[in-house]
């Protein structure tokens, strides 16, 4: 049979019509020309109920073991019985769609008209349910009953999660995230002792964020302490960090990790196939496995054998989390002290591995999958709360070890009921499958535990999941886009309920997702794409064929006379004509691109069809939309995206039942001009500006989103217009609000209204003079109250004197964050004060204002405190702002302040410091930057950027006191000369900072040396610009510095000597340039053998700054930059000489004016892969270059055009070289 139905598809599919009969009743019964027929197709839908009755129907539901015999002549009646029942199925819902459809229109038209027009309609729809309910009775007659058992749907049906989505993708990595968001720096310390730590008998593993693990296996102790280091990115590949002695080993590991997963998944084929029978039936091959692990465990034991090594598994994902027993059982081989990193995106398996000995066979072997599988099975519920449950989940766990997905599937499951009869269900469904499967095949084994979850979901949900097959294996999903198409296709109804279709189906994928059906890819700023696991989406596959149709690639033609549902991936859509039977499609994707002229194939398809509901032909190029309405009246689903569409035609607009459009990525300059009466349209998805253009947009009662409204003067445009969508959520910004005139005028748009508006924006872009509207625009902004809903609000262009009084009512207690931008007559910010709930505050180019108080003159019930939630405020480009005080009890969480271009703001209050964390100060008058406050009033203080401000000389006494400063950042700052008010006490820089930098300040010598003194913690110093520093540092302060690993000194004209650089035992990066004078001093470096020994990254225009046991102790690097002037002679005799020509792996010359050739002992610098020439116009030519080459970049070298060519006299020395990038004219 090429067709195979799950009846419960077709129960969903009659569910839809129920619903759709049912709203048909409550919405037209009370017409008098459509009551008396309505009246008999009321007494067939309870009929149908009964027959579709879960707790009857579920046990005639197929399993996928039964897919595999469906030629087998004793299921040719029911299977045939099954193919009528769906086809009667939509010929009942076509039926009720073009009664809708008729209803709908006729109501606009002429209600008198309706009765003449709805006869034949209504005739034919009793017909169809009549059929419907008589097919019904005959499958229920016929049906073999083949029992539940672990494949049938469970008659247990599961209330829906309504789980948030922020909590899964927790999940998948939020704390992860967070952790990273910390400094890598404050906790690199605990984390290298753990990795040497001695004295213990075990190999053990340690869970770490990816940059800690990176920054620790390239650390200098990390590399002297483990004899071997082996690095592997088991997500993709080996990435190449290993060292070549190392490679064989990360080669082997990453097979013996990804082995199991590529042996059961490399290969799906088509479900349509014959091969698909063999696919499933065919025994893995056992043996062949274990030959070829058992080599490779030989390969990684003789490797590691008595080493003390370090192996980091990066990026391990939850399809590895099994046969761990096949990598550690070789590497226990190696020497005590041994370590494995293993970094990881999900929680579940950063929990499981954790600090493992893998020398414990018992904990390996059964541990760490039961860590895995109960993470997921019990939640945040601990599973020795749970006996009897523990028990059984243990047992599941061990038939499952094998296969992660199904551990992970299985136990969200059994989380969704923690009821110990139910999960010995569970237990006794798993055991049966594998039962009636061959041990010999995974594949289909693991697909069946797939399937019984599967089983669980709510019923609603299942139709969901099917239609996923429809996008190609790893696709990635847009949660919103899949919720458009349920909706669009009737597998949501909100009928029955109060709540849009949109939430109802958010808490579908919702569930979906915490059932593990769907997982988080990939988060791109406010937008979530999701995969499906491929064997998840074949099962999908599995369930949906018959229904559903996905063509890609070369395609062998067949009939596709039960098929509702269509994708396309080709290269060539001409397959569309070799298919015959597509007469009943439903749904049409077309995954793009395709050039114009292959729409022509569309065209005959798109015709024959009657009922299409969606219709996407993403990058299908077309110049315009065919004209094919008729066909097309029951769309609610149009998606032309990339089509580049440049008209549309009027009669467009006979799509009435359009829900969704979108026309993102089209040359369209305006839409039809009827466009508002598509009054069934909840989402256009296209550019704002052109959502703008529709007239009366008021008339789309049904739109969910407007992002923009343009006020205007000409009809169709007024403010009122918005006061139709009421429905409007997400964010709202209305503009040229100008063009309003009175409070009376902007009451009518009923903002307030809008209950679901989150954001919103209003906008004055007006260019007339402020008298001919300042009298208006304070009255507008009342008339304009946003709803309850509102979070964040925006006032830009306001031309009033004072703010609305609405924002000082507790009726607005959502509004997190507000900003006001350009209100340039504003003089009055007191009601601010009252918005208790405010987290951020951002004031931008308020001209006016003179003086700021939130805290005074508060209304007596919020206690005079001003903003006790705001932890973000930002004041920039307020020119007249002299003064700013406040009630000591105001602002008691702020955690950020960010001051920019207030050049008369001399003072700040000294309340604002208990809880600050972040100061941003750029080009503000102050003189002194913390004021007196009290001991320890500024002990949270992290980071402090200062730029610009000329007036500033200090940060005041009270500096000190801060025990948490990580970083300082100070630019053209002349008269900051000293940290301290008090100049004698120069010791004033907190001990806790890690990154100073000092740019164009007036510090002297012993002031800034001095302040240096015990900063055990300074891993970042950059000087630039100070032009009274002379020697640097004075009395060897460097000695303190010695977890320093980057230093800057750069453009300090004045600067002479650099001392104390051999203490620098960590440093890794050296950048010195532009300071003529400087020369580094060797007189207390004497025999010492660090030097700059660890120094990997060195960039400089001058190779004089090194000489003597500085230059010879550059054992270690591996970058070298060097910039501007330097000469032939020079070049020659840094590269020859420099103890790093073994060891260089990246060399740059920029704008190295006076070079004119490469020295030949380039090819001496055995290890250099990269080579980057910039800038340097007199380099006529290339010497021979080193063997190991992988890159040569070459830009603006002129002279080098000629030669570098294909028949150049250079080609033949750097065409080996496997990326070359030359850029003559940049």
């Amino acid at each position: 049979m090429d067709t195979l139905i799950d009846i419960t598809a077709i129960c969903t599919k009659i569910r839809v019509v129920l619903d759709k009969g049912h709203y048909l009743l409550d919405k037209f019964a009370a017409d008098p020309g459509v009551s008396g027929s309505l009246l008999a197709i009321s007494r067939l839908l309870p009929g149908i109920e009964t027959l579709i009755d879960p707790r009857v129907t579920a046990q005639n539901s197929y399993a996928l073991g039964s897919l595999l015999h469906a030629n087998d002549e004793g299921n040719d009646i029911e299977f045939l019985t099954m193919i009528s029942l769906g086809l009667v199925a939509y010929a009942a819902d076509d039926a009720l769609d073009d009664m809708l459809n008729h209803l709908e229109v006729g109501q606009v038209a002429s209600k008198t008209k309706s009765n003449l027009f709805t006869i034949d309609v209504l005739s034919l729809l009793k017909f169809r349910l009549s059929d419907l309910r008589d097919e019904l009775k005959i499958f229920k007659e016929s049906s073999t009953c083949r029992g539940l058992g672990p494949f049938g749907v469970s008659s247990q049906r599961i209330e829906i999660s309504s789980v948030a989505l922020d909590q899964v993708l927790g999940e998948r990595g939020e704390a992860l995230n967070q952790m990273i968001e910390k400094s890598i720096d404050s906790q690199r310390g605990e984390a290298l002792k753990q990795l040497l730590e001695e004295g213990t008998d075990g190999i053990c593993t340690i869970v770490m964020i990816p940059a800690m693990a990176k920054a620790l296996y390239d650390d200098t102790e990390v590399k002297k302490h483990f004899e071997l280091r082996v690095w592997v990115d088991v997500s993709s590949s080996f990435d190449g960090m290993n060292a070549e002695a190392e490679q064989k080993i990360a080669t082997v590991v990453y097979f013996v990790m990804s082995y199991h997963s590529v042996v059961i998944g490399s290969h799906f084929p088509p479900v349509y196939s014959e091969k698909f029978k063999l696919w499933l039936e065919t025994e893995d091959m056992k043996e062949l496995q274990l030959e070829v692990i058992r080599e490779c465990q030989g390969v990684i034991k003789n490797e590691v054998l008595e080493n003390k090594f370090l192996l980091v598994l990066s990026d391990v994902s939850e399809d590895q989390m099994s046969h761990w027993e096949d990598l550690f059982a070789p590497l226990r081989h190696g020497s005590s002290g041994s370590k494995v990193i293993i970094t990881s995106r999900s929680l579940h398996v950063v929990e499981a591995l954790k600090n493992i000995d893998i020398r414990n066979v018992e904990v390996v072997q059964h541990g760490l999958f039961w860590n895995f599988f109960s993470s997921f099975a019990f939640g945040d519920q601990e599973p020795n709360d749970y006996p009897s449950l523990h028990i059984t989940g243990e047992k599941i766990a061990r038939h499952l070890n094998r296969f992660p997905l199904a551990g992970k599937m299985v136990g969200r499951v059994l989380n969704t009921n923690l009821n110990e009869t139910f999960w010995k269900s569970v237990l006794d469904d798993v055991i049966t499958v594998k039962e009636k499967t061959k041990l010999g095949n995974e594949r289909y084994q693991l697909l069946l535990l797939i399937k019984l979850c599967f089983n669980h979901l709510p019923t609603p949900l299942c139709w969901c999941f099917r239609y996923c097959s429809l996008f190609p294996k790893d696709w990635m999903y847009n949660s919103e886009t899949l919720i458009h198409l349920w909706i669009s296709q009737g597998f949501i109804s909100s009928v029955a309920t109060n709540q849009r279709p949109e939430d109802i189906g958010r808490s579908y994928f919702n569930c979906l997702l915490s059932r593990s059906f769907f997982d988080l890819f990939v988060t791109d700023g406010n937008t979530s794409y999701f995969v499906m696991h491929r064997f998840v989406h074949y099962l999908a596959e599995i369930l949906s064929l018959g229904e559903s149709l996905r063509l890609e690639g070369t395609y062998k033609p067949i009939k596709a006379w039960g098929v509702h549902h269509l994708s396309v991936r080709t290269d060539n859509l001409s397959i569309l004509r070799k298919i015959t039977g597509l007469y009943n499609l439903r749904t049409f994707i077309a995954f793009g691109p395709y050039e114009p002229e292959t729409s022509d194939f569309l065209m005959p398809l798109l015709k024959k069809q009657q009922h299409l509901i969606i219709l996407d032909l993403t990058g299908c190029g077309m110049p315009n939309f065919p004209e094919l309405y008729a066909p097309l009246k029951h769309l609610r689903y149009l998606n032309l995206s990339d089509t580049g569409i440049e008209k549309l035609h009027n009669n467009f607009t006979e799509l009435t039942n359009l829900q969704v459009l979108n026309l993102q990525g089209c040359q369209l300059e305006s839409l039809p001009r009827d466009t508002n009466g598509l009054t069934n349209l909840r989402h256009i998805i296209a550019p704002s500006w052109l959502i703008s253009k529709i007239s009366c947009i008021g008339k789309l009662k049904n739109l969910q989103e407007l992002e923009e409204f343009t006020v205007g003067n000409e009809k169709g445009h007024e403010i009122w217009q918005l006061g139709g969508t009421t429905q409007l959520g997400g964010s709202l910004s209305v503009s040229q609000l100008e063009n309003v005139t009175d409070k009376g005028e902007s009451c009518k748009a009923r903002l307030s209204d809008k209950k679901r508006l989150i954001s919103l924006k209003l906008e004055w872009c007006s260019s007339k003079e402020w008298h001919e509207i300042y009298n208006s625009s304070d009255q507008v902004l009342e008339g304009l109250e946003p709803p309850l809903s509102i979070k964040q609000l925006e006032i830009t262009g306001f031309d009033g004197v004072n703010l609305p009084m609405w924002l000082g009512t507790n009726q607005l207690c959502n509004i997190s964050e507000i900003r006001l931008n350009d209100c340039k007559n504003l003089v009055n910010l007191l009601v601010l004060g009252q918005l208790q709930m405010l987290k951020l505050l951002k004031l931008e180019r308020l001209t006016s204002i003179v003086n700021v108080s939130f805290g005074h003159y508060l209304p007596a019930h919020l206690g005079n405190v001003a903003f006790p939630l705001l932890t973000e405020l930002c004041f920039e480009d307020m020119p007249q702002w002299q003064m700013w005080t406040e009630d000591e009890h105001s602002l008691p969480n702020l955690r950020r302040l960010v001051l920019s271009n207030c050049p008369n703001l001399k003072w700040l209050p000294g309340m604002l410091y208990p809880r600050l964390q972040e100061m941003h100060v750029e080009e503000a008058g102050l003189n002194l930057l913390l004021p007196e406050v009290k001991q320890g009033g500024i002990s949270l203080l992290s980071y402090i950027k200062v730029v610009g401000c000329e007036s500033l000389c200090s940060f005041g006494n009270t500096f000190h006191a801060n025990k948490n400063l990580r970083e300082l950042i100070l630019e053209n700052c002349p008269k900051f000369s000293t940290f301290a008010e008090n100049k004698e006490d120069h010791s004033s820089l907190p001990s806790s900072l890690t990154r100073i930098e000092i740019t164009g300040c007036a510090f002297g010598d012993d002031p800034f040396s001095k302040a240096l003194l015990n900063l055990s913690s300074l891993s970042v110093l950059k000087i630039a610009h100070c032009e009274e520093m002379r020697l640097f540092p004075h009395l060897g302060t460097l000695s303190f510095c010695t977890t320093l690993e980057r230093l800057s000194i750069e453009d300090n004209n004045a600067l002479k000597y650099l001392d104390g650089l051999e203490a620098l035992s960590s440093l890794k990066e050296l950048c010195i340039r532009r300071c003529p004078q400087l020369r580094i001093k060797n007189s207390t470096i004497g025999g010492t053998k660090s030097g700059l020994s660890s120094l990997e990254n060195l960039c400089t225009d001058s190779f004089s700054y090194f000489t003597g046991p500085i230059a010879t102790s550059l054992v270690s690097l591996r970058v070298l930059r060097i910039e501007e002037s330097l000469d032939n002679e020079e070049l020659d005799r840094f590269l020859r000489d420099g103890p790093f020509v073994k060891c260089i792996e990246q060399l740059s010359l920029v704008n190295c004016t006076e070079v004119t050739l490469l020295p030949r002992s380039m090819k001496e610098l055995v290890c250099l892969k990269r080579l980057y020439l910039e800038g340097c116009p007199e380099l006529s030519s290339l010497p021979e270059l080193p063997s190991r080459l992988e890159e040569l970049h070459v830009i603006q070298c002129p002279l080098l055009e000629d030669t570098c060519q294909e028949d150049g006299s250079d080609w033949y020395k750097i065409s080996y070289v496997p990326y070359k990038c030359f850029d003559w004219e940049s």
